[in-house]
């Protein structure tokens, strides 16, 4: 049996959610699913009212249609205090992380067949479970899964699973029989941490025994023989998890060559080792912790270590330095100090980010299908820009949502790095429509109202200047700012904003204002004073006392303003 490290590298790939339903399941328990193509998964269950006896299903009904249940989501059953015990169905395939955390009650667990992967901290705190069967589908679970089960005396575990997780078993006081199956390659760091075990029997395939994997954790018995007749290469004990009163030297006798393999040892342990394990002869003692400190791009700046951390020095110093023409920005858990002080208590691994003076980011804006329609605003900008990106869909087509969910067909983006965006649409159906409302400038406003209707319904649709601009009209001409529309087809409405000129913008119909040829006309104004101003806020015209009618002539066309005595100004366009 060779012993080494294993890497893993999980890759969670999250769908677009496409809508969600509320269903009572087969125990009459009330549950939210969000509906992913024709596959449907758990998102909740009411953590007040869900009780008792829980049947999942393994298909739901929807509008007609049929949907497999094949997952439960992040925290679906978070802290439902009074389920006494559940019935998974074997369609499940997934089980999210924390999907039963803190279930206090919950005694009785059955999984299907086809379970693959288990979350982390999916049953932690679940201190009524007494005993877990875990079907032979399973090959991953989450890191804490039993953190806390304190009751928890009997699991099996499945024969395909991959490795014992991080903590998987932490503060288990209650545990009997366990036994690591040959599937297992690795037993993870700290995974029977603060535990009691009666007896652990470790399967012949299993190659590490992390970092403090028994740490504080209490053994009656190893099985003899639990390493023969493999050749083991190196043994790893951390954290003072396992000491020689634990371990039946039958245990190592037999491996090839194992009286001269590397033993790593604790810290402080030396002398300890010697002395219980004479039968071994090469002790190298820790330095407790993976320490490492490194640059995302060497052409950019370096790392220097100036202070190391050692198993007698736990505080490190360590320094981003960066080259010409570029600068330090942040290290990879945010401090933004380029030199700093850490006092090392677990594994620390850290990346130095620089970026360069002049730093420009690309931003790429796609359609998932170009016959469906486009996508506008991508290119090359500055750090830091604010850029905006439209989704345009073609006739018969709507946009539905932004890779990331969100569901704006024209949004702003900050630019720190190279981004894409990908913008994803669909034939519209026959008996609703898209309406779109955007803004021509979003520097100088914002719009408000779009979205999918059914046909005949009435909407609002509203257009709101920024401070310092003003609304002018929307692309139909209607200088309404808020105004009702009937969804009759797909449409869009385009919002035009302009710099304020400080006058107050209002129409008062008690007198008659309008332009001919090339004069301003004013009615109903007799023995009132009359005030015209120009598109840029200067008063052109002023009369005290006018008569019944006042006419006059401005010099060129364009957007006028005319306020008559006190009351409110009333905007007037000449043209010739």
């Amino acid at each position: 049996m060779n012993l080494k490290k294993i890497f893993f590298s999980l890759v969670v790939c999250i769908p677009i959610i496409a809508s969600a339903a509320t269903i009572v399941s087969p125990s009459g328990h009330t549950l939210q699913y969000r509906i992913n193509g024709t596959t449907a998964s758990i998102i909740e269950g009411n953590s007040k009212t869900l009780s008792g006896y829980l049947v999942i299903p393994d298909t739901i009904i929807v509008n007609n249609k049929v949907y497999v249940v094949d997952s439960i989501g992040v925290k679906a059953f978070l802290q439902c205090t009074t389920l006494i015990n559940v019935v998974i169905p074997n369609t499940i395939k997934y089980i999210g992380n924390q999907a039963f955390y803190g279930c206090t009650a919950l005694s009785g667990i059955t999984l299907g067949n086809k379970v693959l992967t288990i979350g982390d901290q999916c049953f932690s705190g679940c201190k009524a479970l007494r005993s877990f069967s875990m079907p032979n589908s399973v090959i991953d679970c989450g890191g804490s899964l039993f953190y806390n089960c304190s009751n928890l005396l009997n699991v099996n575990l499945s024969q395909s699973l991959k490795k014992i997780s991080r903590r998987m078993f932490y503060d288990c006081d209650s545990l009997q029989n366990i036994i690591i199956p040959d599937s297992v390659v690795m037993i993870d760091n700290e995974a029977f941490r603060d535990s009691r075990i009666s007896s652990i029997t470790i399967g012949n395939s299993v190659e590490l025994i992390d970092t403090s994997a028994f740490y504080h954790c209490t053994i009656d018995t190893i099985i003899s023989y639990a390493f023969n007749p493999p050749v083991i290469i190196l043994i790893t004990i951390a954290g003072g998890g396992l000491n020689s009163a634990n371990v039946d030297i039958n245990s190592f006798q037999s491996t090839k060559s194992s009286r001269d393999i590397p033993i790593y040892i604790p810290c402080g342990r030396l002398v300890y080792y010697y002395a219980r394990w004479n039968y071994f002869t090469n002790f190298i003692e820790m330095g407790g912790h993976d320490v490492t400190a490194v640059s995302a791009d060497t052409t950019m700046g370096k790392v220097t270590i100036l202070s190391p951390y050692s198993c007698s020095n736990p505080q490190m110093i360590i320094s981003a330095q960066s080259y010409a023409n570029y600068h330090f920005t942040h290290w990879s858990d945010g401090n933004q100090e380029a030199v700093r002080s850490l006092y090392i208590t677990q594994d620390t691994n850290l990346v130095a980010y620089f970026a360069s003076d002049n730093a420009q980011y690309t931003l790429t804006a796609v359609s998932d299908n170009t016959s469906m329609g486009s996508v506008f605003g991508g290119g090359r900008y500055q750090a830091n820009s604010q850029v905006m990106i439209t989704a345009a869909p073609y006739q018969g087509y709507e946009f539905t949502a932004w890779q990331d969910g969100n569901t704006q067909s024209q949004r702003t983006i900050t630019l720190v790095s190279d981004t894409t965006f990908r913008a994803y649409f669909r034939a519209k159906s026959n008996d609703s429509c898209t309406i779109q409302v955007v803004s021509v400038d979003t520097a100088m406003g914002i719009t408000y109202g779009e979205g999918r209707y059914k046909k005949g319904v009435t909407t609002t649709i509203m257009a709101v200047p920024r401070n310092g601009y003003i609304f002018v009209q929307w692309q139909d001409g209607n200088t309404q700012d808020t105004r009702t529309i009937t969804a009759v087809s797909d449409s869009m409405f385009v919002a035009y904003f302009r710099p304020s000129t400080g006058i107050e913008e209002t129409e008062d119909n008690h007198v008659l204002v309008y332009s001919f040829h090339q004069n301003i006309v004013v009615k109903g104004a007799e023995n009132e004073s009359i005030s015209i101003y120009d598109i840029f806020g200067r008063r052109i015209r002023y009369i005290k006392n006018a008569d019944a009618e006042y006419r006059t002539n401005v010099s060129s066309s364009g957007i006028y303003f005319v306020q008559v005595g006190k009351r409110k100004v009333v905007k007037v366009n000449v043209t010739k």
